[in-house]
C-alpha cells in the first residue's frame, strides 16, 4: 500500500510536469519503475517533443546566422511509425550522455559500421 501511495504521488508529479512543459524524469527511469506503459510513453514522448522543438529552434537559428536554407524539413519524428512485417529492423541507442570512451559506445560504433552491409 505504501508503494501504491508513492507511485500515485509520482504519477501526479509526472502529470503536472508534463502539462507544464517541464521535462519529467528520464525515459530510462520511467521504464525501470513499476509505472503503467502509457505513463512511460508519456514521459518518453514529452522528452522527444521538447528535444524536437529545441532542434528546430537551433536549425532556424543556424539558417539565419549563416544565411542559408538547410535541405531538410521540420522534424516530424513524433508520430508513431507504422511497422510492417517486411520492415527492416531499426536499431536505436538512447543515452543520457554520449561518451566514446564508454564500453557500450565503443561496441555500438562497430554496429553502426556494419549496419546495412
Amino acid at each position: 500500500e505504501e508503494l501504491d501511495q508513492r507511485m500515485n504521488v509520482l504519477r501526479n508529479a509526472l502529470d503536472q510536469s508534463i502539462d507544464a512543459g517541464i521535462l519529467p524524469i528520464s525515459p530510462f527511469l520511467a521504464m525501470s519503475l513499476p509505472l503503467p506503459a502509457e505513463d512511460a510513453h508519456r514521459v518518453t514522448f514529452s522528452h522527444a517533443s521538447i528535444a524536437s522543438k529545441q532542434a528546430e529552434e537551433e536549425r532556424r537559428a543556424y539558417e539565419l546566422e549563416h544565411s542559408i536554407k538547410l535541405g531538410f524539413p521540420l522534424l516530424q519524428g513524433l508520430q508513431r511509425p507504422q511497422v510492417m512485417a517486411s520492415s527492416r529492423l531499426r536499431v536505436v541507442y538512447l543515452a543520457a550522455h554520449f561518451d566514446r570512451r564508454k564500453l557500450m559506445n565503443g561496441f555500438l560504433e562497430s554496429v553502426w559500421r556494419l549496419h546495412d552491409r
